[in-house]
């Protein structure tokens, strides 16, 4: 592909900001095969990174109420930024695509889910999960109604797995439900 996943940079308070650079996959594996072979190698590098100021962005979301708990809140979610030298595809507009056609699947099919499904698209995860942290902010007096939340962020494929933050006892509750979607 010959494009440099780029990465990002984080200071610490008062630590000097430094320039940092990334070479593609192939350079990187080509200098390593010469390395091997005693080659001296010589890199010349021109840079025009610079900082800017962060811009405003907002979260989108949607939801059907639910009919019987309706203040009890399923969050299905994906993130709406993406690396500069990717579309996003897979990171993560598969992730937004899958959340949003959940919820619209359920409405054109005329259900009537007993808690609210609100799908939602977050912004900036990539530098920093600012999205998701305004979202827990401002839903911050609702957080206990929440019963789950789910993102999709490594494409769209067969699941193969699942990553768990939370307490260990809801981790064994639902554990079981997981293997059985990963296995089928």
């Amino acid at each position: 592909m010959n494009t440099p996943h780029t990465g990002t940079s984080a200071y610490e308070d008062g630590v000097k900001k430094i320039p940092h650079a990334a070479i593609t996959l192939e350079d990187a594996a080509m200098m390593g095969r010469m390395s091997k072979r005693g080659i001296t190698i010589k890199v010349s590098l021109y840079m025009e990174g610079r900082f800017v100021d962060d811009a405003p962005s907002q979260n989108v979301m949607g939801e059907i109420i639910g009919s019987q708990y309706p203040d009890e809140v399923i969050v299905l979610g994906g993130h709406i930024d993406s690396w500069d030298v990717g579309q996003g595809a897979h990171d993560d507009g598969g992730g937004c695509v899958a959340s949003w056609q959940a919820v619209k699947l359920i409405k054109d099919l005329g259900l009537k889910p007993k808690r609210t499904i609100r799908a939602v698209m977050w912004t900036n995860e990539e530098n920093g999960l600012r999205g998701g942290n305004a979202y827990r902010d401002a839903h911050f007096d609702e957080l206990d109604n929440h019963i789950l939340a789910m993102e999709s962020d490594a494409g769209v494929f067969k699941p193969s797995g699942f990553g768990f933050s939370g307490p260990e006892k809801i981790f064994k509750k639902y554990s079981r439900y997981w293997n059985i979607i990963v296995s089928n």
